[in-house]
Formats: C-alpha cells, sequence, structure tokens
C-alpha cells in the first residue's frame, strides 16, 4: 500500500471517528479530547499530501464542520432510533460548579424502578422537585439521557452530508498531484 493510500485511510478513519464523538460531548472530556488530537492529524495528513495553503484552511474546515456536525446530530440521532421516553419524577435538583465560572444543575429523577442523574445537555428540566418530567433514555445504555425535545432526526440528513463533504475533500487532496519545489510533479 503507497504511503498516498495510507494517509487517504487515515483521513477516512479520522473523519468517522470525528463524527461519532458527538455521541459522548455530554459524557466523556476523553472522547472530545481524542476527537481533537484526531482533527489535528487530519490537518496534518492533508498537509502532507499536498503542502498548499488552501490544503490546511480547507482542512481546519473540514474538521470545524465535522466537530459542529458531530455535536450537533450525532447523540439527537442515536436517541430517535435507540431511545425511548419515560416518565419520572424530580427526587432533588442541585447547582454543581462545573468551572470556575460556570454552573449548571443537575436533577436526579425516579424512573419506575430506575434512579437517574440528570445533567442536562441543551434543555434542563423545568419541573420542581415532587414533579414529573419526561426524559429520553437510550436502550443500549450508551449515551446519557436527554429532554424530549432534543431528540430530531436531522442528523439524518447533517451526518451523511459533513461525510460526503469531508471524505469529497479528502479525496481531491489526495488525487491531485503534488508539486515539488523545482515546478515538477511528484
Amino acid at each position: 500500500m503507497s504511503r498516498r493510500a495510507v494517509y487517504l485511510v487515515v483521513s477516512v478513519v479520522c473523519v468517522f471517528v470525528m463524527l461519532g464523538s458527538g455521541l459522548f460531548v455530554n459524557g466523556s472530556k476523553a472522547v472530545v479530547g481524542v476527537a481533537i488530537v484526531l482533527g489535528i492529524v487530519y490537518i496534518f495528513v492533508q498537509g502532507t499530501l499536498r503542502k498548499k495553503a488552501w490544503v490546511l484552511a480547507g482542512g481546519l474546515v473540514v474538521v470545524v464542520g465535522v466537530m459542529y456536525a458531530s455535536v450537533m446530530f450525532a447523540m439527537p440521532l442515536w436517541l430517535s432510533f435507540t431511545g425511548r421516553t419515560v416518565d419520572c419524577e424530580v427526587v432533588s435538583k442541585q447547582e454543581v460548579r462545573t468551572s470556575k465560572y460556570g454552573r449548571e444543575t443537575r436533577s436526579e429523577l425516579r424512573c419506575g424502578d430506575r434512579d437517574l442523574t440528570f445533567t442536562p445537555y441543551r434543555e434542563p428540566v423545568g419541573a420542581a422537585v415532587g414533579g414529573r418530567t419526561s426524559v429520553v433514555v437510550d436502550s443500549a445504555g450508551l449515551v446519557s439521557a436527554v429532554r424530549p425535545g432534543e431528540v430530531h432526526r436531522l442528523g439524518l440528513i447533517g451526518l451523511p452530508a459533513t461525510a460526503v463533504l469531508a471524505i469529497g475533500f479528502t479525496l481531491v487532496v489526495g488525487r491531485r498531484p503534488r508539486i515539488a519545489q523545482d515546478g515538477e510533479t511528484v
């Protein structure tokens, strides 16, 4: 396998792992870190394939676009297929400091025989302690629960379109011949 083919395979793997990393954006900071590292690897590989400024700029746009699409569409799309809505009682609420200036409200929910600590993804629990609310839980247990309003199927268009654009860019960069310093095609 040629070096160019290896670079193309690495680029495509980076794109798909970055697209999937949005599933875990509300759970594991380590996964987000891995996605960022893969984004840097993607840009580096694209720059190695073809040393032009437009390739690095395009690679950066691809990485930002893929990360954005992943965060916006991956988890809601996953839950639209594997999630189920459950009715829960709000047992307690507590405000937790997440950083020096950031705070979030975590709610303890009792959903039938299951207790759940709910950390809002985008939409917090509006019910007071003792009240009832609905959340969507992942039947596969892969991602954390979200509010029903956060589950949508826009990812059916957004994720594949982003993948096609990112891989298209990768193939354009990979197929174009590299120009050496003396003007000769490499």
